[in-house]
């Protein structure tokens, strides 16, 4: 598995190169602007976390508590998935 995730940085740092943050002399203004959206903070790993915990718990002890534990999973995975979506965009008129 090292070996695996030594591959891929390896192979992500060819591709990309040294960005400004790995030159000792660079400026601020030379990084780039927009480093994307994050979330401030989100209350979703919670019940993600929960609901793996309640599917691990099902493996152990019933299958319908697996199914429950699934069926919460995937509404918690949508849920963060989907947490800052706003619909698609309109069309300026």
């Amino acid at each position: 598995m090292a070996a695996l995730t030594s591959f891929y940085i390896l192979f992500a740092y060819r591709r990309v190169g040294n960005g400004p943050e790995d030159i000792e002399t660079a400026e601020i203004s030379d990084a780039d602007a927009d480093y994307g959206f994050y979330s401030p903070g989100s209350w979703w790993p919670l019940p993600v976390a929960f609901s793996a915990a309640v599917v691990a718990l099902g493996m152990i002890y019933a299958v319908w508590l697996v199914l429950l534990g699934v069926v919460a999973l995937l509404i918690s995975l949508g849920g963060w998935t989907l947490e800052y979506y706003r619909g698609p965009r309109l069309p300026e008129a």
